[in-house]
């Protein structure tokens, strides 16, 4: 069972705090993007459980936002991020697993969605500039610091490196900031052992490190997968040579609601198997030969795409997405005169065999 750790009341809100300006930052960011009523008050109980922390608790201690895959835990942490600096907060830093592609998508999702507040905005409302954190690598202009800022940074150790000698500089370290973790389990918290001695592997002990330094600063943790998170001890670590490194366990636990069109598991991998279901048809699993055609850029299969054996799962799933999705479209013009939209997921298996000589197949 998952708890609120902050002894606060669900239906908390934050509303005792002074805004930043009378422009709601938040509110606007919901006239563009959807937030359901549940949505928007699981975004404003986190933003205060990060805010009031439990007696024994430190600000900088994280909270986690807990989401189910595909769930929509980008637009709650943009909400949050919204809510917080309508607060008095100055700048969100944002951190994404170690790939530029997911770096890029992260950014562009920020620019479209606080568009409102980006370049030459209305008089009355805050200016929030979005960037890579390898833009910044020779710092902050005096206009950027007096700005709202979201910076994206990828877990990778020279994108962390940039970040650290940033916070260096005594005017960044005084901003009030709140760091989203996204994908927390993900590179956030892993230890390594030599001869003996456990310390935190060099992605942890970066976060560790930027915590360590800032002087206001909340932590929110962001994840579908949460286990290795709840299964880390409680307060302060030891390390080898005496070192201390701050806790990961979340503080508080706050479940993002899933919407009424959501699916995921329970239709993937349940009722997908039942033959009078209709997830009976929604789900395709691709052989592993066809996932081995698929690692080698095979010119056999590249000019017989649509005739190759090896393919013939994949071309039968996408044939079925392509399908449904224009019945879909047809369908809903004609009802609703709305254009429907939909998504298809592809699962890629990244991680490789292992022969018994112990080489990568």
């Amino acid at each position: 069972m998952i708890t609120n750790n902050t002894n606060t009341p669900m239906s908390a809100s934050v509303s005792s705090s002074t805004p930043s300006s009378t422009f709601s930052i938040y509110d606007e960011l919901k006239k563009g993007v959807s937030f359901s009523p549940k949505l928007d008050q699981c975004v404003r109980d986190t933003t205060y459980n990060l805010m009031h922390p439990a007696p024994g608790f430190r600000r900088s201690d994280p909270g986690l936002l807990l989401g189910k895959i595909q769930s929509g835990k980008t637009r709650a942490f943009e909400g949050i991020i919204a809510h917080a600096f309508d607060l008095g907060f100055d700048m969100a830093i944002v951190f994404t697993k170690g790939t530029k592609a997911l770096t890029q998508q992260t950014i562009a999702r920020l620019n479209k969605d606080f568009s409102f507040c980006i370049g030459r905005v209305k008089i009355g409302r805050p200016e929030i500039i979005i960037s890579d954190i390898l833009s910044k690598r020779s710092g902050f202009t005096t206009r950027e610091l007096n700005c709202k800022n979201i910076i994206v940074c990828k877990k990778q150790k020279d994108n962390m490196n940039i970040l650290l000698d940033l916070v260096d500089n005594k005017y960044f370290r005084s901003k009030r900031i709140l760091l989203i973790d996204d994908e927390a389990d993900f590179a956030s918290r892993n230890y390594r052992t030599t001869a003996g001695n456990t310390d935190l592997a060099v992605i942890s002990q970066q976060i560790n490190d930027l915590v360590y330094k800032l002087i206001d600063c909340y932590y929110l943790q962001v994840t579908a997968t949460p286990y290795s998170l709840f299964l880390q001890p409680s307060g302060d670590i030891e390390v080898s040579n005496g070192k201390i490194t701050m806790p990961v366990k979340p503080r508080f636990t706050e479940v993002l609601p899933i919407y009424p069109e959501y699916v995921g598991g329970q239709q993937y991998f349940v009722e997908s198997k039942q033959s009078d279901s209709m997830y009976y048809y929604l789900f395709c699993r691709v052989s592993d030969e066809c996932h081995h055609a698929l690692t080698k850029r095979d010119a056999r299969y590249l000019t017989n795409v649509t005739s190759s054996n090896p393919l013939s799962e994949l071309r039968k799933a996408m044939m079925g997405y392509i399908v449904a999705s224009a019945i879909r479209q047809i369908q809903t013009a004609i009802e609703k005169d709305e254009y429907y939209l939909s998504s298809c997921i592809v699962h890629v298996e990244i991680s490789k065999e292992k022969s018994t000589s112990g080489k990568a197949s």
